[in-house]
């Protein structure tokens, strides 16, 4: 690209005096997030997430039903944007996060690494023992603790 500039007289500058410049777009995503922990805790007051991460940056929904809808790159999202049918209930650099708004019932979640660029990667992968489909799950009954 070539930056030509217009002095105040009118004059625009000639070609082969203009400045070239040139930049990278980072078009590339983090990896994905481990889900390792998902409980109910009645003495937390909430679900607890954990995960390892190889980004700096996390994103995770929330959702009543199966999440299908990823973040989009580029996007900005902040805490209570929707995408899809998916609330964004965490977005932050920590490794852990206690949900205390899910409520009783079923209810899914699914992480995402992003970097400064808000390149996402892909949904993280979680252990067998929290994971279904890619997502991980709770069945939420109150009064009661539960590991999933």
């Amino acid at each position: 690209m070539l930056i030509l500039a217009k002095h105040e007289s009118g004059i625009w500058q000639q070609e082969a005096d203009a400045e070239s410049v040139s930049w990278t777009i980072d078009t590339t995503a983090p990896g994905s997030i481990n889900m390792t922990t998902c409980k109910y805790s009645a003495g937390a007051g909430g679900i607890q997430l954990q995960w390892t991460t190889p980004a700096e940056q996390v994103l995770v929904l929330r959702s009543n039903s199966t999440i299908v809808t990823s973040p989009t790159s580029w996007q900005v999202y902040n805490t209570g944007d929707i995408i899809g049918a998916a609330t964004v209930v965490f977005k932050g650099t920590s490794d852990n996060y206690t949900d205390t708004a899910a409520g009783e019932g079923l209810r899914y979640y699914r992480s995402y690494a992003y970097d400064a660029a808000m390149n996402y990667a892909s949904g993280g992968t979680q252990d067998s023992d929290v994971a279904y489909d890619g997502h991980i799950y709770v069945n939420v009954n109150s009064g009661s603790d539960a590991n999933y």
